[in-house]
């Protein structure tokens, strides 16, 4: 929970607020940075420490794709989406899209770089950092701008779901063609599939 630089409290807070709009039954998978710290821990998390008990078994942790190959092929296997079934093609980077597409706002509200050894580093937007009034017209130009994107996003849904479903299609024509050509049959593919997974995952010898 309180990781250098993982504020995974954060994490949890927002998985409980989502869970409080979903159905009983929704499964969620969940594609952290940091998954392979949060999927470890969440164990301790939560269900030796109570955190989100009517939730726990409803969440599925991976990482995001980008994350995901820097690190080894073992670890690969089980937290990256792209090989894991019901993650399609997700890749996690929602986030990281939603902050382009606010970065237009920092000239104008005057977020301060510092310089460290030559190296820049932005100074976070706190209250106790700068006047009161000053970071109410923060949150104010913020929250304007979020709902903003958020009306257009949803006039534009219709187009997302196509683009999407275009490209999934593609996806799996492709990967159908070339299951196609090979000489192997897919039962003996899936097969080896799982005893390289299974492979993987056994203790290194000493």
């Amino acid at each position: 929970m309180q990781m250098p630089g993982e504020a995974q409290y954060y994490a949890l807070a927002l998985l409980d607020e989502l869970f409080k709009g979903l159905p009983p039954c929704a499964m969620v998978g969940v594609l952290y940075d940091v998954n392979t710290s949060v999927e470890n821990t969440s164990h301790n998390l939560l269900i030796q420490w109570g955190f989100l008990p009517e939730w726990s078994k409803q969440m599925i942790f991976r990482i995001s794709v980008f994350h995901a190959f820097s690190h080894q092929w073992s670890c690969q296997l089980t937290f990256n989406p792209h090989l894991c079934d019901g993650f399609g093609l997700a890749d996690g980077e929602g986030g990281e899209c939603f902050w382009h597409s606010i970065c237009n706002l920092i000239p104008g509200l005057h977020v301060s770089w510092a310089c460290l050894c030559g190296h820049y580093i932005m100074q976070p937007l706190r209250p106790d950092t700068i006047p009161f009034y000053k970071f109410n017209q923060c949150l104010f130009v913020l929250n304007t701008d979020i709902q903003a994107k958020d009306v257009k996003s949803l006039a534009n849904l219709g187009n997302w779901l196509l683009n999407n479903w275009t490209r999934v299609t593609r996806h799996l024509t492709g990967a159908n063609a070339v299951l196609y050509k090979c000489p192997v049959d897919r039962i003996m593919l899936k097969s080896q599939w799982k005893l390289q997974r299974k492979q993987q995952h056994l203790p290194h010898p000493h």
